[in-house]
């Protein structure tokens, strides 16, 4: 998939919630709370064809899979459904997330992440107005990116996992 970074106007939001997870009413969710907002925002769907999802907004750019490592590498902010895997890669690029688990490890990501501020959780089945509201606040409240990005450069330095996480 090519993804039309070039056609994206910032500040730029990922939503994914993972390989395993595919919630069509969220994403239809999303594309209310979000669409003709002054904000891209990339929408990976998982098992959900973007077709069946209705009129898809001018700012959204929705696709059943995209590569999250080249994503992450523009996001300014990335809703997650906090699998171990996304959480690593958006600190290994330096994006704050909104944290929205569902299950297993995922719960406990989610409030690792709160509590060191690289990021907000938020509910499992959230509103419209908690949707737009966490993601913009990830993105334009520097705390959140200023933790994220201590993070990385700490990961990024570090040659074990021991040190990584210290």
């Amino acid at each position: 998939v090519v993804i039309p970074y070039d056609k994206m106007k910032n500040p730029i939001a990922y939503i994914s919630l993972g390989s395993i997870i595919s919630d069509k009413s969220f994403y239809k969710k999303c594309l209310r709370a979000l669409g003709g907002k002054a904000i891209s925002v990339i929408l990976n769907t998982g098992k959900v064809d973007p077709k069946t999802l209705g009129p898809i907004p001018d700012n959204i750019y929705a696709y059943s899979f995209v590569p999250q490592i080249d994503v992450l590498q523009h996001a300014d902010g990335f809703l997650t459904h906090c699998g171990m895997n996304s959480v690593n890669e958006a600190i290994c690029a330096g994006v704050p997330m909104v944290a929205m688990p569902f299950m297993n490890d995922q719960l406990e990501n989610a409030a690792q992440i709160d509590m060191l501020k690289i990021g907000k959780r938020i509910h499992t089945f959230p509103s419209l107005t908690e949707i737009e509201k966490s993601i913009f606040e990830v993105i334009q409240n520097p705390l959140y990116r200023q933790r994220v990005q201590a993070m990385q450069s700490e990961a990024l330095s570090s040659n074990t996992w021991d040190a990584a996480i210290k």
